[in-house]
């Protein structure tokens, strides 16, 4: 689960992102994102910004790391 209170960037760097707006409501690289909104985010996108209030969950291919 990320958390954004505000900006967050990340750097992509899997095959893909598949993300799900849980709680809240802001922007993915100035697109707005609500409760409910799922977007993907592809290979060799670069750096990705989040704005607002958020709670989001992230799914990328791999293994499962604890």
């Amino acid at each position: 689960m990320l958390e954004v209170d505000g900006a967050f960037e990340l750097e992509q760097t899997y095959p893909f992102l598949l993300m799900s707006v849980i709680a809240g409501e802001g922007y993915a690289d100035r697109c707005p994102l609500n409760r409910g909104d799922h977007f993907i985010v592809p290979d060799r996108y670069g750096r990705l910004r989040l704005e607002g209030k958020m709670r989001l969950i992230v799914s990328m291919e791999g293994e499962c790391r604890r």
